[in-house]
């Protein structure tokens, strides 16, 4: 699974260490997952963002997560009893407001537009 890291090593090696900047990098990498579709290139399907720690919104006794898939037309699916999510679990629309008062384990996967899954990704929030 070279793809899409080959396009992160390249970023690396080409880019002047003073314009390096991972945010700047994300969305000119999603631009490059419909030309390895086109060409039938193997990639790994990155895991929707806003699944840590860090981007958890607590409001009122609840914890909000907001998710974005890095790739463009991707659908992000998640459960919140832990199981691990596919194709037929709930679809992510709108930030996802879950209770903080219980421990549930919020997992998500992307789901690229050619049906293939990233790897799940995973948080405990208690």
């Amino acid at each position: 699974m070279l793809f899409p890291r080959l396009l992160a090593v390249a970023e690396v090696a080409w880019t002047p260490a003073a314009r390096k900047k991972y945010a700047e990098f994300l969305p000119r990498m999603s631009q490059q997952f419909a030309r390895l579709d086109a060409r039938r290139i193997n990639y790994r399907v990155p895991e929707p963002l806003g699944l840590d720690s860090a981007s958890v919104v607590r409001q009122g006794g609840k914890a909000v997560l907001t998710l974005r898939s890095l790739v463009p037309g991707g659908q992000i699916r998640y459960t919140i009893d832990g199981k691990m999510p596919d194709e037929t679990t709930d679809l992510y629309t709108k930030p996802l407001a879950v209770p903080l008062n219980q421990q549930l384990t919020v997992r998500a996967v992307t789901v690229a537009p050619n049906g293939r899954k990233s790897p799940p990704v995973e948080l405990l929030i208690k």
